[in-house]
């Protein structure tokens, strides 16, 4: 059935033209905002696993409209994959004949374990004029600016450019730098000095830059240029199978909504091309940095890195859904 005018309502979604803007905005119901609301907040103690299913599926609905809550979803998604995995293997059946209370509790499932999930959509579902709405421009708007990252067992480094509209030229702006010490290696849940860890440098220095040049980024799209494909993926998918890349990509949508930013573009950069910040992520390298003559490096304090909203999980693995594990397993990627 179809409606004329700048509002209507297609299969649920509120759709409405902001015509001074030029933008398309799209909202879910607002039942299904309550609905899930309350369910969320019943949740406390030993939670149904049927209620924890039905929620997430309707959370997996409203994370079509608002993409930057995937993340969330994704860890519950984890839980239920783990606990019924749990039950198939017996591993249940074993721990119940273990506990004073010998009650079979395959259908129940311990809220600790979304615990950081369930607040942050909580605080997602209270804040309705930024979480509720997702705003699709009208008009395609080339990126302002361009951030182009890498990250190394011992280092990070991002430089932050101008894009001009015309030509495509990249003008560098900033740079900045950071080591990789066994802190934060411990913190972020990886192996110190060891390539393994990578994957998950790569993507969190996506979300350092982003962080810290969030001032000129505000209202903007950027242009992401990195030689790391998981760096790429979470930028745009915002979410993964490992604790430490669904941790990058709740802190990197946080971010980028309180900046009301818009989608990054991303491009894969070959390592070879990648010479300035590649020189930027590596400690041992001394001397000026190439392409980058004139431009001052601002160096990262450790403090600073570490900061987040949500503990990372190397602090707490488990609140994330799964138990670490190093191999970014991208879905559909």
């Amino acid at each position: 059935m179809a409606e004329r005018g700048i509002r209507l309502s297609w299969i649920g979604v509120t759709i409405e033209v902001d015509e001074q803007n030029k933008v398309i905005i799209l909202s879910p119901p607002d039942k299904l905002i309550e609905d899930v609301n309350v369910r969320l907040q019943t949740w406390e103690g030993m939670m149904s696993l049927r209620s924890l299913k039905s929620t997430t599926g309707k959370l997996s609905w409203i994370a079509g409209i608002i993409p930057r809550s995937r993340w969330a979803v994704s860890v519950l998604y984890g839980v239920i994959a783990d606990h019924e995995r749990d039950v198939a293997s017996g591993a249940e059946a074993r721990r119940a004949a273990n506990r004073e209370d010998p009650r079979d509790k395959s259908g129940m499932v311990h809220a600790k374990r979304v615990l950081l999930a369930k607040e942050w959509l909580l605080k997602m579902l209270d804040t309705k004029e930024i979480w509720k709405t997702r705003r699709v421009p009208l008009e395609e708007v080339p990126p302002r600016f361009a951030i182009t990252t890498d990250a190394s067992p011992l280092g990070v480094g991002a430089i932050l450019s101008v894009v001009d509209a015309l030509t495509e030229q990249l003008t560098p702006l900033a740079a900045i730098k950071g080591k990789v010490t066994k802190n934060v290696a411990k913190s972020l849940g990886v192996p110190f000095n060891d390539p393994a860890g990578q994957a998950v440098l790569e993507a969190w220095t996506v979300l350092l830059a982003i962080r810290y040049w969030a001032f000129k980024l505000r209202d903007q799209k950027a242009l992401l240029k990195a030689d790391s494909t998981v760096a790429l993926a979470i930028s745009k998918k915002l979410a993964s199978s490992t604790p430490t890349l669904n941790w990058v990509g709740a802190e990197l949508s946080l971010t980028m909504e309180a900046q009301n930013m818009g989608e990054l573009t991303v491009h894969h950069l070959p390592g070879k091309l990648n010479v300035s910040a590649d020189h930027l992520s590596r400690p041992d390298k001394e001397g000026p940095v190439p392409d980058l003559e004139g431009i001052q490096v601002r160096v990262m304090n450790e403090a600073w890195m570490l900061d987040s909203r949500l503990p990372p999980p190397g602090v707490h693995p488990e609140l994330w859904g799964k138990s670490p594990n190093l191999l970014p397993l991208f879905d559909g990627l």
